[in-house]
């Protein structure tokens, strides 16, 4: 018989959660083997639970360093390989799939340098497979060739012994993030998966710095809409010289940017929708009045796999008043919001799905917002 030191702590008896998770930290203080000194492991650790226990895209805890790099990518700062990384939900076949994707690379950057590029998965790191799916399909459909004998009990073994590695030596999503937005830490070697195919690197890790808004001749290229993104915006339009908006590559940022941006192109009234929750009404996305500069009507506007998120939402609103779309945004279209703590980590959550103007979902496939054991979560 297990000893127990007190009663189950529960939930369901209308104790509070404060009350609950408070319960638990004063037992595991006065039951521990060693004595607790630090606080803020303890902390971290249980929000990092909470959070990731979600299994929804955006739900991510980070330590201090790793948000701080993520914070700093939309304000031109990208840490170790210069790549935006974020771990995603997606619906391969009847297989869900769970791969710390690259949603943009910094110009300038050692990820760029590599030809990384958007939409990658980071597939393995310093030889360690970064677990980004179940292995399972791949067991069973070896064994299953095997028994039909499509192929040889040496091949068999082969590849077996190959699976049963790549098992042993997986590393998990975070330590793989905290690996690749390290500095001053030298060359890392990892592989990308690229259209099924494998793809070996190189790459360096430092700090890059670069524009978030540039313009190139006539054409305005946004990064990322960071702090100052629609003061700068405003400066290149005031030149009179912009034709075309380049957010290729751009892994959206702050929305009120977003709206002043708009705004600045002559956008009045709802520019789309957010949906917080599945059973919620859509909550109009207005811009920010302000005087136009340039009429959306006869810009040509730039999107690619690496348009997400934010810039997606940009995109739609400005096709919606008559700027000229080119190429097609990612369809990650999620609202991902970041959120500090004390200690200086942070953590990151979902609060919703963006709308188009005309309440279409912004989020599609193969994109989940969540998995709920059996049950997918998109964007309907």
């Amino acid at each position: 018989m297990v000893a127990s030191a007190s009663e189950p702590v529960r939930l369901s008896d209308g104790t509070s959660a404060a009350s609950y998770f408070d319960n638990v930290r004063r037992l595991a203080l006065r039951h521990y083997v060693d004595p607790v000194t630090e606080m803020a492991p303890l902390s971290d650790g249980a929000v990092r639970g909470l959070v990731e226990s979600l299994n929804a895209t955006g739900a991510e805890f980070y330590s201090k360093p790793e948000f701080q790099a993520i914070r700093d990518y939309y304000d031109g700062e990208a840490h170790g390989i210069g790549a935006y990384l974020q771990l995603v939900r997606i619906k391969r076949g009847e297989d869900y799939m769970y791969p710390l994707m690259v949603l943009a690379v910094a110009p300038g950057s050692p990820a760029e340098e590599a030809g990384i590029k958007p939409g990658d998965w980071i597939e393995s790191l310093q030889g360690h497979w970064v677990a980004n799916r179940s292995l399972r399909p791949e067991w069973e459909d070896l064994h299953k060739q095997r028994d039909e004998g499509k192929i040889t009990r040496e091949e068999f073994q082969k590849r077996l012994s190959a699976l049963q590695e790549r098992a042993e030596k997986l590393i998990l999503w975070d330590k793989a993030f905290h690996e690749l937005t390290a500095v001053d830490r030298g060359t890392v070697e990892l592989s990308v998966l690229r259209d099924g195919k494998e793809i070996p690197l190189k790459v360096n890790r430092r700090v890059t710095r670069f524009d978030t808004v540039t313009l190139n001749g006539r054409t305005l290229r946004i990064a990322a809409f960071g702090a100052d993104s629609a003061e700068r915006i405003a400066e290149a339009l005031r030149t009179g010289k912009v034709e075309a908006i380049d957010v290729r590559n751009n892994p959206g940022g702050d929305l009120e940017q977003v709206r002043r941006t708009l705004g600045l192109l002559g956008a009045t009234g709802a520019l789309g929708y957010v949906k917080p929750k599945p059973d919620a009404a859509l909550s109009p996305i207005e811009s920010v009045p302000t005087e136009a500069i340039r009429k959306a009507a006869g810009l040509k506007v730039l999107a690619d796999e690496g348009t997400t998120k934010e810039a997606e939402l940009f995109v739609n609103a400005l096709t919606a008043m008559g700027a000229e779309e080119s190429g097609q945004a990612a369809g990650l279209g999620i609202r991902i919001e970041f959120y500090p703590l004390e200690t200086g980590s942070g953590f990151s959550l979902p609060t919703g799905i963006y709308y188009s103007k005309e309440k279409k979902p912004l989020l599609r496939e193969p994109f989940l917002l969540s998995v709920k054991g059996s049950e997918e979560v998109g964007a309907e």
